[in-house]
């Protein structure tokens, strides 16, 4: 059994780096492509400058490509293809270099939620860290002045050395020619066997994943297993979830209780489960118990291999 640390957005975002989409796409960086009058990024700028919709560049590279109509005419007709995938690459090489600048300019919150986890994560020494963000967690540790190694794995490649897989899931079908906009089909996709580390894991915390379309099939089996009412006590485990505030993790609750047969109720009756709200305050004696209860299982293996070691 073993420990399980994975990181979504929220993470970045509590640690005051703009990584939301918009911050990208409004950015100074960015600001040459905004002028394009066709196209992928044409469409996106559309939807850019719509203030009632919710700009996240991936569910709308979705929406471009796939081979249904929303709108009475195509957006994509395969014999373009050459020019979208060509804003594609735009689009992904240039939030690659927005995140890394954003990283090396941007002061950290270090007394935030994200820091002080982090911060915990590293000194207990969890046997698996995984993160869907594109931001190098090195270089964040090292700028938290983190000092013990760590090993983890990217989810989505890293905007560090330009790896950064941008794009859509392949239960999406797409109009012919289009099939750049995959995230397998990336040069850099490559295998990680989170789904085998949660399975294995005992205790498992994740700091500000939405558990939206795009990244719940990574989950679906485990959040299933927890939901299972066959499960017994030696299958239980616990579960920590870090999100902002009520209204997030509302959501993510919704999306547990659609995608496993309205069986929430055993998810928490099986297993220790907890939400922590990092933008809500009387959420801060949770993060202190938290923290003092991966500290004092530490204490407690040392003790006992201090006593193993005597008896031997």
């Amino acid at each position: 059994m073993g420990k399980v640390f994975i990181i979504g957005n929220g993470f970045d975002l509590d640690l005051k780096l703009k990584t939301k989409y918009i911050d990208f796409w409004q950015s100074e960086q960015f600001a040459e492509y905004r002028k394009k009058y066709s196209g992928l990024i044409y469409f996106l700028n559309s939807k850019a400058n719509d203030k009632s919709t919710w700009f996240d560049i991936e569910s709308l590279i979705r929406e471009y490509v796939h081979t249904e109509d929303n709108y009475g005419t195509m957006n994509t007709q395969s014999n373009y293809a050459g020019r979208d995938k060509l804003q594609f690459e735009q689009i992904r090489n240039s939030l690659a270099a927005y995140l890394e600048n954003e990283v090396v300019v941007r002061k950290l919150s270090e007394s935030s939620f994200a820091a002080q986890v982090l911060r915990v994560i590293v000194e207990v020494g969890f046997e698996s860290i995984y993160s869907f963000n594109y931001t190098d967690l090195h270089k964040i540790a090292e700028k938290l002045v983190i000092t013990q190694h760590f090993d983890y794995r990217d989810i989505h490649g890293r905007s560090s050395d330009s790896s950064l897989i941008l794009g859509i899931n392949d239960t999406v079908n797409v109009v012919d020619n289009y099939e750049f906009a995959y995230k397998t089909f990336s040069p850099y996709y490559h295998s990680v066997p989170i789904k085998f580390d949660l399975e294995d894991a005992d205790d498992v915390v994740i700091f500000g994943l939405a558990m939206g379309d795009i990244d719940y099939p990574y989950f679906q089996d485990f959040f299933r297993n927890l939901c299972d009412p066959e499960n017994n006590r030696k299958n239980a485990k616990r579960v920590t979830i870090f999100t902002y505030d009520e209204s997030s993790r509302m959501d993510i609750l919704r999306q547990l209780r659609v995608m496993n047969e309205k069986r929430v109720n055993y998810m928490f009756g099986q297993n220790e489960f907890e939400f922590i709200r990092t933008g809500v305050e009387e959420d801060k004696p949770k993060l202190t118990r938290f923290i003092k209860r991966l500290q004092d299982e530490v204490k407690t293996k040392q003790m006992q291999k201090e006593q193993e070691m005597a008896m031997n």
